[in-house]
């Protein structure tokens, strides 16, 4: 069975770089996968969510400029912060239009927060029906962390509590999230929180690393037995 996967860099990384820096996730999945790397429209601001650009795990190692698929402002300008996400939704909607359908979406730091935030807009309007956004059937999230935004929140209903109610409004599309017990750019607590918060029956692995795509034997059958159980 073919499959296509839309995968989204992290911050001040690049569709280029994020391709490099995952060869080995690809090589090992098969060759009857085919992988479309995103790059954010905005370029990257000094600071994200408290954490400088300059993280060694972060930035771009091509010569494409650092990009984000949103920026802090300051940190307290909401508005721009939901602009920015805006602009990356309609880059991805296009991206989709051009190269989709897509069977899964894998999303490492900032770029797994965006996953889950096109997951919820799409849950949200019905973009199944509407054929208004790219519809996944499973998503793999990678140091990922709950964005902090009031209209994400809005999508998934709230999300805040235990309640049958609020499982109802979670994401349920079946997702993998891979954690690092040693990440000190996104604590493993903050990828627990998005798991717990956005996702109904979400799967979560934790590996003793730091700050990136985890891709040795092991993984490689957590990453395959994952896609092969979502896609029967």
């Amino acid at each position: 069975m073919s499959l296509k996967i839309l995968c989204l860099h992290g911050y001040t990384q690049s569709g280029v770089s994020f391709r490099s820096r995952t060869g080995p996730l690809r090589r090992s999945l098969g060759r009857h996968i085919t992988w479309v790397y995103a790059t954010a429209p905005h370029a990257a601001a000094t600071t994200f969510d408290g954490q400088s650009q300059q993280s060694t795990e972060e930035s771009s190692s091509s010569n494409e400029r650092p990009s984000a698929w949103w920026n802090m402002h300051g940190g307290n300008d909401a508005q721009r912060v939901w602009a920015d996400v805006e602009q990356s939704v309609k880059a991805l909607q296009q991206i989709a239009r051009e190269q989709g359908p897509f069977d899964g979406i894998l999303g490492f730091s900032q770029g797994a927060g965006m996953a889950a935030i096109l997951l919820a807009l799409a849950q949200q309007k019905n973009a199944a029906a509407a054929g208004e956004l790219p519809v996944f059937r499973f998503a793999v999230l990678i140091s990922g962390f709950f964005p902090q935004m009031p209209e994400f929140e809005e999508a998934l209903g709230g999300g805040s509590s235990s309640s049958s109610d609020d499982d109802d409004k979670r994401l349920h599309v079946p997702s993998l999230h891979v954690l690092g017990a040693a990440d000190a750019v996104v604590p493993q607590s903050r990828g627990e929180e998005l798991a717990r918060r956005a996702f109904d029956g979400a799967e979560v692995r934790v590996h003793e690393g730091g700050h990136y795509v985890p891709a040795n034997a092991e993984w490689r059958r957590v990453y395959k037995e994952f896609i092969e159980k979502s896609t029967v």
